[in-house]
Formats: structure tokens, C-alpha cells, sequence
């Protein structure tokens, strides 16, 4: 059956999966008698082994989220308008993955929406004040 046949061999399937240079991965598995794996590892360099940080969903949405309240910090002492547009571009991600997790650090009480700046709503860290 060609390439499809010897995947049917097998019980279970491993990936890594990594960017040329870098020192973390993903790993995923995949199998008939177990529920599909993805996780985050990073590779340490002192054990000479990868270590699992976590499940990659998870860690890539701490990531981000970390990633985001840094550039509202940026941002703001570049004295630009932290508003979601400006954050993507900042981070050089899309608006809308961006948006999203503005939303979910807003309800998690990490960020705070200021007053409009023109037609843009700027995003302040809690233990700011945004200006008057």
C-alpha cells in the first residue's frame, strides 16, 4: 500500500519536531491504545537528555500571554499607544491571536483597558495607572 501501508505497522508514533538551532521542541505521540500527546521539551545541556516542560498548548499560550504583557511594558515606556494593533506588530504576530489573549489576561485581571485614544483602546498593566 505504499507510504500508508507502514504506517498501519506500528502501535504508536513518535515526532519531534524543532527548528534548526534551537534548544526547545515539541513531541508528539500518537497511537492505538492512547490518546494523542503533544508536549513542550527543552533540551538540557548539563544531563545531555530533553527535559518536558509541559503540555505545548499550554506552555505556548503562557508564552504568548507573557510575551504580550512584556510588550504592553515596552510599549508604554516608548510612550507609544499600547493598543492591540500595535502589540502584534510589536510581537510580529496576528491581530487576532493577539485580541484573544488581550481578552483572557483582561478577564484573568492581568491588564486593564484605558480610556479611547482616537478609535484605539490602549491596555495597561494592573499595577499601572493609565494616564489621565
Amino acid at each position: 500500500m505504499g507510504s500508508t501501508g507502514k504506517a498501519a505497522l506500528v502501535d504508536a508514533a513518535l515526532g519531534l519536531y524543532r527548528e534548526r538551532g534551537r534548544h526547545d521542541a515539541t513531541l508528539r505521540a500518537i497511537g492505538r491504545d492512547m490518546e494523542q500527546v503533544e508536549l513542550y521539551i527543552r533540551w538540557d545541556g548539563e544531563r545531555c537528555c530533553w527535559q518536558a516542560v509541559g503540555k505545548a498548548g499550554e506552555v505556548r499560550k503562557e508564552s504568548l500571554r507573557s510575551a504580550i504583557l512584556d510588550a504592553i511594558r515596552e510599549l508604554d515606556e516608548l510612550g507609544e499607544i499600547t493598543g492591540t494593533t500595535n502589540i502584534a506588530r510589536h510581537l510580529n504576530r496576528q491581530k487576532s491571536n493577539v485580541s484573544h489573549e488581550l481578552a483572557d489576561l483582561l478577564q484573568a485581571g492581568k491588564v486593564v483597558k484605558g480610556p479611547k485614544v482616537g478609535c484605539v483602546v490602549p491596555y495597561f498593566l494592573v499595577h499601572t495607572d493609565p494616564p489621565i
